[in-house]
Order: structure tokens, then sequence, then C-alpha cells
């Protein structure tokens, strides 16, 4: 539930989806409790008026792990450790122990694991479940008559269903159609009607369209969300309760607080995977897989050739692609915030690993030798041009992890330091504001004779200045700054 819409009387329409086969259908007391939280949508939180664009760091490394062989043409999540997949046109079930072959399915689109533990598909020739390893035609597709299910979510005890002529509830054997009362009917707009389930709810969208139904004290309320110029192509929700939208090859993440990111990737989105208890999302694009976890972004190489993805109670991914069905292991990852390659002054680098929950050791080197690195999370080490020196150096750090193969980035910056102070540009200006009256040609005191009689004298001046006997008063004392000159033009070796 999005915060800060309160809740009204006004009740949802609700219409018996069918009247035949009424042991299913019947009016009952028990019926799906549908209210609308508000008339009025609700407005974004800092809508960004184009998309950002993310840059690309050090790759990690994806290993493909073979599940089952031939071409995979879906797979999606049932909960937990279960996974159902189409391999070779027949309908595969994976758990933590156990693969089942059911046999031969055509068009898969979508899975959901109903309340009593069936699991439903979605079928471009209709709704079919999964029970007992016997693969067949559920009652509720009777009652679904004509109506073509297009995606599945299961919230709680309700199984909603989304079809080319809108949305559907099925709870406690009775089947609803849910009309919002706002707009236009969701069925009746341009494209497909999508939903996504979260912890808290579901996520319902099409055209510019979004609602968020969420249940509470018996209820389910559904929050109309204003969302001006999106397209909805692909919904997921992740654990951290954030909602994944692709539109037109970009991505947006809309939080529960109402901030909404929009992300343009360096090659066009076509999908996202998430699950509502894990915080991992994984993005595939044209030209291969992003995995994103709480705001840090890591492109993978390795996947192949993906068709669809989904993603594992543990975070990782499930691949189908055209020679098998995989489960892929990612390397954990680092990376840095710092992508220009010039150092001009004294700055820290921070360190960013991709699971900072699972860092045993993060070492760091400047070209061949070992760098001090301050402790985190976060960790991060200082940029120190002075002590580097002018020049190209390179910054490698190595992220040791508990429970995989080591990672490591490197970054490569040149350092530019100021040139350093010379008498004519900087010293003797200093001296004919300050030592000139008394020790030049008009003065009282012993003369100090141009760039050869300064250098000679420097350390006598250099302690004169700073203890402020020089000037003689009522000259005002050379400041900080001033000082420092005098020191820095003696470190450089009083350069005419």
């Amino acid at each position: 539930m999005l915060d800060g819409v309160a809740a009204s009387d006004a009740a949802l329409d609700l219409v018996a989806a069918s009247d035949a086969a009424l042991d299913l259908v019947a009016a009952s007391d028990a019926a799906l409790d549908l209210v609308a939280a508000s008339d009025a949508a609700l407005d974004l939180v800092a809508l960004p008026p184009s998309p950002i664009s993310v840059l690309p760091q050090a790759p990690g490394e994806l290993t493909p792990t073979l599940l089952i062989r031939g071409a995979a043409s879906f797979v999606g999540p049932l909960g937990g450790q279960d996974f159902a997949a189409v391999v070779e046109g027949n309908l595969h079930l994976l758990s933590a122990d156990t693969l089942s072959n059911l046999g031969e399915v055509a068009g898969v689109l979508s899975v959901t694991r109903a309340p009593d533990g069936t699991t439903l598909l979605a079928t471009h020739s209709g709704l079919l479940s999964a029970q007992e390893q016997v693969l067949g035609v559920p009652p509720l597709a009777q009652a679904l008559g004509a109506r073509h299910v297009t995606d599945l979510e299961t919230v709680g005890d309700v199984v909603f269903l989304a079809t080319t002529e809108g949305l559907l509830a099925w709870r406690g054997g009775a089947l609803f159609e849910i009309d919002f009362g706002l707009q236009a009917d969701l069925g009746e707009a341009d494209g497909p009607l999508l939903i996504a389930a979260g912890a808290r709810g579901l996520f319902v969208a099409q055209h510019q369209q979004l609602f968020s139904l969420s249940e509470g004290g018996g209820s389910f309320l559904a929050w109309p969300i204003s969302t001006p110029g999106w397209r909805f192509e692909t919904l997921a929700v992740d654990g951290l309760g954030r909602l994944w939208v692709t539109d037109a090859g970009t991505l947006r993440s809309l939080s529960g607080d109402g901030q909404v990111q929009w992300l343009s990737l360096p090659e066009p989105v076509l999908s996202v995977a998430a699950r509502p208890d894990v915080p991992e999302v994984w993005i595939r694009t044209t030209t291969g897989l992003w995995l994103e976890r709480r705001g840090l972004f890591q492109r993978y190489l390795g996947a192949g050739e993906v068709v669809a993805q989904a993603v594992t109670a543990l975070g990782q991914v499930m691949l189908a692609r055209a020679d098998g069905l995989f489960l892929g292991l990612p390397g954990r990852g680092v990376s840095l915030n710092r992508s220009d390659g010039v150092v001009f002054e004294a700055t820290t680098a921070e360190i960013l690993p991709a699971f900072p929950d699972h860092v045993s050791e993060v070492v760091a080197r400047f070209d061949d030798l070992e760098a001090r690195v301050i402790a985190g999370p976060p960790w991060s080490i200082l940029l120190d041009p002075v002590g580097l020196g002018d020049g190209p150096h390179s910054l490698t750090v190595t992220v040791r992890y508990d429970d995989a193969p080591p990672s490591e980035v490197r970054f490569d910056f040149v350092v530019a330091l100021p040139p350093p102070p010379t008498f004519t540009a900087d010293i003797a200006p200093l001296f004919q504001a300050h030592c000139d009256p008394c020790h030049g040609p008009r003065g009282f005191a012993h003369p100090i004779a141009g760039y050869l009689g300064f250098r000679n004298e420097l350390d006598a001046i250099l302690d004169a200045v700073r203890e402020r006997r020089m000037p003689l008063p009522p000259n005002r004392p050379l400041s900080p700054e001033q000082i420092t000159l005098l020191v820095e033009w003696s470190a450089a070796g009083t350069p005419e």
C-alpha cells in the first residue's frame, strides 16, 4: 500500500464471472471484498523528465550450470525453490531435490502456485493445471468460458488472472470480474493487461494506467497511481517492495514511498525479472544480462543468448536458452565510484562490492605498492596526488567473498599536480610588496639582491616570517598562505 491516501467507503463493482457452473461461481457471503481506496490518482514524487544513463562498470562473470538439455522457451517461479520450465515443448517442474517431466504443453505464458498447491499455467490454448505430476484442465477453466488468460499471480488466498477482457479474481471456489470504475475498463485499453505480485499486494497495469491492490483488514484496497507517459511492457516486484517496469527499452522503478527512477542502460532493455522475497533484479537487454541489487548495477558476461529469465530464492538466475535450461551463478563483482581519469587534488574513491554482506577482505594496490583501505562498509581509499606524484597510475582493488571467488576492479588515472611556484612569477611579487621597502635599493637594511640573494637567505627569511620578526611593524606579517608559498618554492628546489 502506498501511504498517504485515505480509503473511502465506495465499493468496487464485482460481477460474478459466469452464471454457468454454479458450483464454482454461485454468489457467496465469502466473496472477495474490494474497496476503492481513492477516486484520485496518487501522484508520484519527483517524476524525472528523462532517463538517467547507467554507466557500465567492470563486468562480472556468470557461470551457467546445465539443468535440462534442449531448447528452453519458458521458465517461471512457483515460490521457494520451485520453478516451472518448458524444454523441447515439455513441461518440467523443478524443486530443490526433484525434477518431473509432465509431458507436452504449448505456449506457456505464465505460471503460479495456487493456495491449494496446484500449479496453474496460462497457455496459448487455455488454462491448465498440474497436480500430483498430472497435467490437466482445472475446474476454473470451465468458469472462464471464452476468456483467454495471459498472466497469473497469487496473493495470499487469491489467484488473480489477467485476461484479454480484464482482471479476474478467484477465491474460495468463486470467480469474480473486477471493475475498477476508474477511466476505461483495463481490458478495453491498448496493450496487454499486466500483473505483478509483491509482498503486500498486486500491481495492475495496462497502457498508461497503473493500480495497486493491497489487502488490509480482510479487504483489498485499489489505489490508482498517476503514471503519465508510461508504457508498460513487463512488470516485476523485488524484495525491497520496488516495482520495476520496462518501457520502450528503458527501465523504471517505483518505491513504496512514491519515489521514481527512470534509467537507461547502454543497450535497450527487453525484460526484467524479480521476486518479492529477495532484493536481486535480473535485467535482460539486447546484448546480455544485468544484475541490480540495492541500487548497484552490474553487467554479467557468459549468459549466452537468453530467451527468458527468472530469479531464484538465493538471488541467482534461471536461464531459458536455445540449448537448455541453466542456473546462472554470478561472480560477486566489485566497482568503484570513480569514472574520471584525472586526479587534481586529494579525494577518496569508494569501493562498492556487489554483495557487501559476504565480503571477507578488501585489499588494494597503487601501481605495485600496497595501499591502505579505509575499513567498511562502506570501504574507501585515499587518492593523494602529492604522495603519488605526477603522471599515470593505476589503482587495483581485490574483494574476497566468503561464498564466491574474489573479484577485482582496476582504475587507471593520471595525477596532474599544479606547477610549482617560481621566483619570477610568485616570489618576486611577494618580495616587492613586503621586503623591498627595507631590503631593496632604497632601503635601510642589508640588501637582498634578486633571485640569488633571496635564495641564499631563504632559510633565515623563513625563520623571520614564521616568528613574525619580519616584515617590521607597522607592516602586516605574511599570511599563512604566503608563508606556504615560500615553503613550496623551497621544496620544489627554488626554481627561477
